[in-house]
């Protein structure tokens, strides 16, 4: 029985490299479209690591699993978060692919974003519905990640803006604290986050206002 190994090995350089007309030829003859390496990384997730947009068209006409996930958890959306690749989200996400998948740590796609403060991926991610408040199992959330980023006021606007129109959930986003009892401001604080300290507290003071208006709306006396 001959050895298709080489094949495999290939296609996972070939699509690593974004060589689409390699991926083509190597699978029609013979290389499976979903091979890993031996950290079980597939052709798919490298080619969205790389943010090879037309690499990951052709891998999922051609049948590749959206959702295989590497040792560690991570998947070809998370991959694509991770490298700021916005059109490789979209397509997998249009595909079928979770958006929340977290990997072996709690880590989501939402998260890794934020923590690289790519703000159009975070801004993208949100859009495709993607959970705010999902944290991992330190119990940081999107927004904590963002606020002790370098320049992590891009990620972290998006993410207020994306619950923004919710008081209650703005205040219970901001307010929230990880395993160790801190906020996401007190991570900017610690980090010295400049910019990040200012907008979540102009966010805490606009959900605690929001939220008093709409208590004496009510007949409520605010706190």
């Amino acid at each position: 029985m001959p050895n298709d190994g080489w094949r495999h090995d290939t296609v996972l350089a070939a699509a690593e490299a974004g060589d689409t007309d390699g991926v083509r030829a190597l699978v029609d003859r013979g290389a499976l479209i979903n091979a890993t390496r031996e950290d079980k990384s597939c052709p798919l997730l490298l080619a969205a690591k790389g943010g090879h947009v037309d690499c990951c068209a052709l891998l999922l006409e051609l049948g590749a699993d959206h959702s295989q996930a590497k040792e560690g958890g991570a998947t070809p959306v998370f991959a694509a978060a991770a490298a700021n690749a916005t059109d490789v989200i979209r397509m997998l996400s249009a595909a079928g692919a979770d958006v929340n998948a977290g990997n072996a740590h709690g880590v989501t796609p939402l998260q890794t974003a934020a923590h690289h403060n790519h703000a159009e991926s975070v801004a993208l991610l949100v859009e495709l519905r993607a959970d705010l408040s999902a944290a991992d199992r330190a119990g940081n959330t999107a927004l904590h990640k963002a606020a002790r980023a370098q320049g992590g006021s891009g990620a972290a606007a998006k993410l207020l803006a994306g619950v923004a129109s919710d008081p209650l959930g703005l205040r219970a986003l901001v307010l929230r604290t990880n395993g160790a009892g801190q906020t996401a401001l007190d991570l900017a604080v610690a980090a010295d986050g400049l910019q990040c300290v200012p907008l979540l507290l102009n966010s805490e003071r606009s959900s605690h206002a929001a939220i008093d208006a709409a208590q004496v709306r009510l007949g409520v006396n605010p706190a």
